[in-house]
Formats: structure tokens, C-alpha cells, sequence
């Protein structure tokens, strides 16, 4: 089954003239029964339109975890880029992050490149950068919504746990999982970080013990993120889904969230 959501209304005979499928509409939410071969196609043109489509993927066994991405996913910056731009190093770090993210180089060369830079940066800048923190619009609704439906939340980032940690309060996931930085005795950044460093292949390792200790399948794992470091974790779980993702990301999974909120992802579990 097909769901199409858009931030704005959407006239129906739209999405049959786009798509050829007959969609019905409720409340806003437009589904159709119909199994196109050429998905990517139909989604392309739909996203010319700023309107969301996606594969409605409800689970042979009860999804049993959510595992998500934190930075530019559940909250609405890259961490190691707002501490740059804060220390007036903003383009350099965002050139870096950039590139990592696509796929370009790779994210432990990326990672420590970006951290040496910031060597210095100060715990008081830590803390507003803490306070400032945004999350994406539907995050702490989802979580919420999650719980509901008896299924674990875990941020898995490779962003420092310092973020981690606060996002996953504000956002009321369970766990969260995240690189720590050490830090010098004044509570700056010394540049380097403890290891093993959390990076594309931790996070897969990260979703194979979640599944040993709650005796889940994979199948049971919804996954969310927008990047390459994402890639293996998507690989891995049952129900990945991008969220306004790199397109190596979008290159390589059929959900993704590109216009609405992260509470889309309701629509494509349930």
C-alpha cells in the first residue's frame, strides 16, 4: 500500500494524473492499494510537487525498537558544525561535514579532522549550544507515539554525547548512544575523543546487540537517519527510513521523509 502526505492540501485527481494510482483521502492522508514497478520514478515526481510518498511497511512480528540518527535528524543542526560557527569556523567544519555525509570521505578521518579544529572549545559554549538546541518538528511526538505502541527509542549518532544526552531527554527517547570528547580541566575540548569511536559500522553493531539483549529479529527494528553513516544500520534493520536525507541515502531506500514531519514515519509502520 502507497501513502502520499504533503505540508500543504493536495487536490486527489493531482496524485493519479502524477502517478497513475488511485489514492483515497482522509483526514488529509492519502493511501492507495496500488503496487507500481516504478516506485523511484512516482516519488521523484511527487517530490517536485513538495508532496511525501511512501511504501506502507506494517510488520510480519511487532516492531520492538526505533533506532534514530541525531544530528540533522531528531534535532535540526549537525552538532560539530554549530560549535564551529560558534568558534567562527563555520564553513571550514561545514565543508567537512558536508562531504562526510555524502559519502565523499570517510567519517574517521572526517570526525577527528573536525574535532582537531575545535580544540579549545569551552564548556560555557558547550552549555548555550546545549540550551539552544532544536528538535526537528514531530520528534518528541513520535517518540511518544512509539512508546505507546510498546517500542523502544535509541539515538544512535555519531555526534557527541553531550548532545545525546540532551536530546534524548527532550525528545524522551530510552537510551542514546554517541562519541564522548574528552575534555581538558577546564572543561574545554582537547581534541580528541574516547574510543571506540561510533561511527557507520558501530551503529550496525550497536542494532545487532539491541537484538541480543531484547531477543528481537532485525525485522522488528525501524531505522531513521540522513546520511552515509547511516547506510549500514538501514542495511541491517527490517524498516529503514531517510529523513530529509543525502541522496546516497535517498539512492538507496524507498521511504523517505523529505516534507513533513518525522511523525510521518506513523504512517508507514502502522
Amino acid at each position: 500500500m502507497l501513502v502520499a502526505v504533503a505540508p500543504r492540501p493536495v487536490i486527489q485527481e493531482t496524485l493519479y494524473d502524477i502517478s497513475g494510482c488511485r489514492f483515497i483521502e482522509k483526514d488529509g492522508v492519502f493511501t492507495s492499494d496500488d503496487k507500481p514497478d516504478n516506485f523511484r520514478e512516482i516519488r521523484k515526481k511527487f517530490w517536485e510537487r513538495e508532496i511525501d510518498i511512501f511504501i506502507k511497511m506494517p510488520p510480519a512480528l511487532p516492531y520492538r525498537l526505533f533506532l534514530a540518527d541525531m544530528d540533522s535528524t531528531i534535532v535540526a543542526h549537525e552538532s560539530l558544525d554549530v560549535m564551529a560557527e560558534k568558534m567562527g569556523i563555520g564553513a571550514k567544519v561545514e565543508e567537512i561535514t558536508r562531504r562526510a555525509m555524502a559519502g565523499e570521505i570517510n567519517f574517521r578521518a572526517a570526525f577527528f579532522e573536525r574535532l582537531n579544529l575545535l580544540t579549545g572549545f569551552s564548556a560555557d559554549m558547550l552549555n548555550e549550544l546545549l540550551d539552544e538546541m532544536q528538535l526537528n518538528e514531530g520528534a518528541a511526538e513520535l517518540v511518544q507515539a512509539l512508546k505507546r505502541m510498546k517500542i523502544f527509542t535509541a539515538i544512535v549518532s555519531g555526534g557527541p554525547t553531550d548532545f545525546t544526552t540532551r536530546a534524548a531527554e527532550r525528545a524522551g527517547f530510552d537510551y542514546h548512544h554517541g562519541n564522548t570528547l574528552h575534555k581538558n580541566t577546564d572543561g574545554s575540548l582537547s581534541g580528541e575523543a574516547r574510543p571506540p569511536l561510533l561511527g557507520r559500522a558501530e551503529k550496525k553493531k550497536i542494532l545487532e546487540d539491541y537484538c541480543l539483549t531484547l531477543d528481537i529479529t532485525p525485522a522488528q527494528i525501524i531505522s531513521i537517519g540522513d546520511g552515509a553513516n547511516d547506510l549500514d544500520m538501514f542495511a541491517a534493520s527490517g524498516c529503514p527510513i531517510g529523513y530529509r536525507a543525502k541522496q546516497i541515502v535517498a539512492d538507496s531506500i524507498d521511504n523517505v521523509i523529505m516534507f513533513t514531519p518525522l511523525t510521518s514515519v506513523l504512517h508507514i509502520i502502522k
